[in-house]
């Protein structure tokens, strides 16, 4: 309303424009100052032009891949002291956030792609299938190597996928390290997959060897194990077993959603 105001009020004049918009002429007025004189903005408004910087850096820096959740815990790593919900509404006005797109159930042609590369991948590396797991591997190296640097496409224009490839200009470091300062401790995974809470050793996975895990005990002898940003379940002392969650690593809400 303000932008049409401040597009039309050269031709019309403010206090026409506003008789028909349900704005007054005085509001329209403090606006302009207030985009003259950020001081004259409310504290949290002043606050919101100073975060809202920070929530696109983190945004970027992530490769344009994070929701709420992890822009605002990226944020709390980094010691602002930040709101979740001031997180997701700086991110909706920003129109930052992840955007799922989505095929309609039963029409594959929507993802015509996709489900091509994946028709051409088991024709050629997997009819018939390698008599044993080497075997196997070989015949998709040879697949790779022929797909992306023998076979032209015609989607590039006749080219090979290596002539057109070009690696991104920032370099990925790895994980950073990990903190939990929302949960008790950080504990270990062993080599083998596993933790140990008070001399009692428990199977998580030997995926996350080697990795930083936060638990905190919500119940009497019930802890919640996270990864990251990521709830993986909760822990039993007495049985000494993972109750995992269904699906931690699924699609979470987004302001964009």
């Amino acid at each position: 309303m303000i932008a049409f105001i401040d597009d039309h009020r050269g031709a019309y004049g403010v206090e026409p424009i506003c008789r028909v918009l349900p704005i007054a002429p005085s509001s329209y007025h403090e606006h302009v100052a207030q985009r003259r004189d950020p001081t004259r903005l409310s504290l949290r408004a002043q606050r919101d032009m100073a975060l809202k910087p920070e929530i696109a850096r983190v945004f970027a820096e992530n490769f344009e891949v994070y929701g709420v959740r992890k822009v605002w815990r990226q944020m709390k790593r980094e010691g602002f002291d930040i709101a979740r919900c001031t997180v997701e509404r700086l991110m909706k006005e920003m129109g930052l956030g992840i955007q799922i797109e989505r095929i309609k159930p039963g029409h594959p042609q929507q993802n015509g792609r996709h489900e091509r590369m994946h028709l051409t991948l088991k024709k050629e590396a997997t009819r018939p299938p390698g008599m044993n797991s080497l075997q196997q591997q070989a015949t998709f190296d040879g697949f790779i190597r022929e797909f992306n640097f023998e076979r032209p496409h015609e989607a590039l224009n006749m080219k090979c996928p290596a002539e057109v490839y070009t690696p991104a200009s920032r370099e990925y470091q790895g994980l950073p390290e990990l903190h939990y300062p929302f949960h008790d401790r950080p504990v270990l995974v062993t080599a083998c997959g596993r933790i140990c809470i008070y001399r009692k050793k428990i199977n998580i996975s030997t995926a996350l060897a080697g990795q930083t895990l936060g638990i905190k005990e919500v119940d009497d002898g019930i802890w919640l194990v996270s990864f990251m940003e990521y709830d993986l379940g909760y822990i039993d002392l007495e049985q000494r077993t993972l109750q995992p969650i269904d699906n931690p690593f699924g699609p979470g809400v987004s302001p964009m959603s």
